[in-house]
């Protein structure tokens, strides 16, 4: 008989070694247009489930419900779960098959055009999201998230794992870049657990690895203008591997000298390269180049 192996991370890293529990139901083909890999191993599900739901959440809200094995086991845990699904096919297979309990409600939409704002409304109060996301969107759904992050407060999901590493990276790896800096910014975030591909269906080429963000409310220093913090992070590492003044000039189409004198208040060499800077130094660099921005009626 078969085993896999869930590999924790972190300081207390710990190794599950469980027998194969394959859920045997009749699934829709995954649709790879959808990036579709279907998390079906029991044990591993039980153990999402229980990290994501640690806090016992009166809500959580799903992203990407797929066959629904993910939805079963938080609706065990929590009291209530809005899942969100894409594929009508899903959908109407579930209304047929009559699989998930009376405590999950299961929504046909994007994913990507979620407005957490009004399921905040809706909720009464900052969301807690979960998902195995499919690997094609699965940046765009940070970004998205990050945009609106006031009305969130914590967010599990699985990604591939060499977006986790990004995520999850510290400045002078080659992992850092502009996700890194954006969910840096707006919330705490650690890898959890990985997971290998032997866990799905069809199988990935690549390890899976959750993802917790623990979003921040106040306690951290801010940019007045979350959309340029943004685009100067992505303006700062537009080219990599030259130096950030050179990137910034290039970008904003501003004089060095200008940009020079907001790097030397914001206690930034000009040399530097993006990847050695922390979250803090591009929040007060977005906050020196705004004013630079508007002084030269150049649009943001």
């Amino acid at each position: 008989m078969n085993t896999w192996l869930i590999f924790e991370s972190g300081p207390t890293a710990q190794v599950w070694t469980n027998m194969t529990r394959i859920k045997t139901q009749r699934y829709p083909k995954p649709s790879k247009a959808l990036g579709q890999n279907f998390l079906i191993h029991e044990s591993t599900l039980n153990t999402l489930a229980e990290k994501i739901c640690h806090n016992d959440p009166e809500i959580l809200v799903e992203l990407g419900a797929g066959t629904g094995n993910l939805t079963l086991a938080l609706a065990q845990r929590c009291k209530r779960v809005i899942a969100f699904e894409l594929d009508e096919r899903l959908v109407h297979w579930h209304d047929k098959q009559q699989l998930l309990p009376d405590n999950v409600e299961l929504r046909q939409a994007d994913i990507l055009r979620i407005s957490y704002q009004a399921l905040w409304e809706e909720t009464g109060d900052r969301l807690h999201l979960a998902g195995n996301l499919p690997y094609n969107i699965s940046t765009q759904v940070v970004f998205s998230m990050c945009a609106q992050n006031r009305f969130i407060k914590e967010a599990f999901f699985l990604f591939q794992k060499e977006v986790a590493d990004r995520i999850t990276s510290p400045p002078g790896k080659k992992d850092y870049g502009t996700i890194s800096v954006v969910s840096q910014y707006c919330a705490d975030v650690k890898k959890i657990l990985e997971i290998p591909p032997s866990m799905f269906r069809p199988k990935p080429k690549v390890y899976s690895a959750l993802v917790q963000f623990r979003f921040f409310q106040g306690e951290k220093p801010r940019c007045d203008d979350y959309e340029f913090f943004v685009k100067t992070v992505r303006a700062s590492f537009s080219q990599r591997r030259k130096k950030i003044v050179n990137c910034l000039s290039s970008f904003f189409r501003l004089e060095k000298h200008l940009l020079e004198a907001v790097l030397n208040k914001a206690d930034i060499s000009p040399d530097i390269r993006a990847e050695r800077l922390s979250v803090s130094h591009f929040v007060t660099l977005a906050s020196g180049l705004k004013d630079i921005v508007q002084k030269k009626a150049l649009p943001l």
